[in-house]
């Protein structure tokens, strides 16, 4: 797994949209406990303020939050409705946008299961982990994701549902929204994960490479723009290294 120390950016002014994206390849579905994909913790005590992960029994895919120890008062949770598939990549996000007050959870780049209304959950703290791939509260991780993930992004907007589809036909985060990308983990197989988008540094935990699904990156001498109609992949993508379990 990955983990990004406290950063108030991470917070997203607290109630703020934000919306989150990766690329998955879980080993198993049914397991103990569920598959942590992204997961901001409040830093004391156990409880996390969002949450993107895979149902460890049902393999559905769920976007949380809030601080769930306030339920039903600013904790909001929304489940998607298909299933993921085992040793298959995938694209995986989910959206706050609080212009709409509206949460969502995509599943390929398309929007998952029905929009629920925000219940206005704080995600400021004053400290608190980021694990991609893990839990990662006080003293250990756990909820681990047994599988692959790569192409980590965070923006500090509410993408649109085109945007999200983007996502999930293979265009890198960089080509979407970039003025609202705030930070971007490739997952390249290296000792420490940069983001590419600003200084922040992932450190890596008891992970593996693997082949990185295919991904349309930012091509100089090919400027091209992008369209929800372009093919999943194509001849514009690298085959890179990603994180497993």
């Amino acid at each position: 797994y990955l983990s990004i120390a406290h950063n108030t950016a991470f917070d997203f002014g607290g109630t703020g949209s934000f919306s989150l994206s990766a690329w998955i390849n879980p080993a198993t579905i049914v397991e103990a406990e569920d598959h942590h994909v992204i997961r901001k913790d409040i830093g004391t005590g156990d409880r996390g303020l969002y949450v993107l992960r895979i149902n460890a029994i049902t393999g559905i895919a769920d976007f949380e939050v809030g601080n769930v120890i306030s339920f039903p008062t600013n904790f909001t949770q929304v489940v998607g409705t298909n299933a993921f598939t085992v040793n298959v990549w995938d694209h995986i996000g989910g959206c706050r946008d609080r212009t709409a007050d509206k949460i969502r959870v995509y599943k390929s780049g398309v929007q998952d299961g029905t929009e629920v209304t925000d219940n206005d959950g704080d995600c400021s703290v004053t400290a608190g982990i980021i694990g991609i791939g893990a839990w990662v509260p006080e003293g250990g991780t756990q909820d681990e994701f047994n599988g692959r993930i790569a192409e980590v992004g965070f923006w500090n907007v509410a993408l649109t549902d085109a945007e999200f589809l983007m996502l999930g036909k293979g265009a890198s985060p960089l080509l979407v929204r970039p003025s609202g990308l705030m930070a971007y983990f490739p997952i390249w197989g290296r000792a420490a994960e940069p983001s590419v988008t600003r200084e922040w540094v992932a450190a890596i935990n008891s992970t593996t490479a693997y082949p990185h699904p295919r991904i349309y990156y930012p091509n100089t001498s090919a400027q091209r723009r992008f369209s929800t109609t372009l093919p999943a992949f194509g001849p514009r993508t690298r085959m890179m290294r990603g994180m497993g379990r």
